[in-house]
């Protein structure tokens, strides 16, 4: 969780930014404290994926979902299978 400043301000000089790219390092997505999430990738529909990744996880690993559920659920949302 990246925290910016005494009250987890939004990033907005190169400063700060540079912390930001730090702390992130060689990770996919980082938490801004107070913010949600910030995701990178070496192109649009990577990071894109990334995103869906995380939402995806997150049901499982904080929610406490069915892995399998989860699943489910998308491929039907996205269209890829019927109910």
């Amino acid at each position: 969780v990246f925290r910016n400043g005494d009250n987890a301000e939004i990033i907005s000089n190169a400063q700060q930014g540079a912390a930001l790219a730090q702390a992130l390092g060689k990770r996919a997505c980082i938490l801004l404290h107070g913010h949600g999430e910030v995701v990178v990738g070496a192109s649009i529909p990577q990071a894109v994926d990334r995103c869906i990744e995380l939402d995806l996880n997150a049901q499982v690993d904080v929610e406490g979902k069915e892995p399998a559920e989860v699943a489910y659920d998308w491929l039907v949302k996205e269209g890829f299978i019927r109910q």
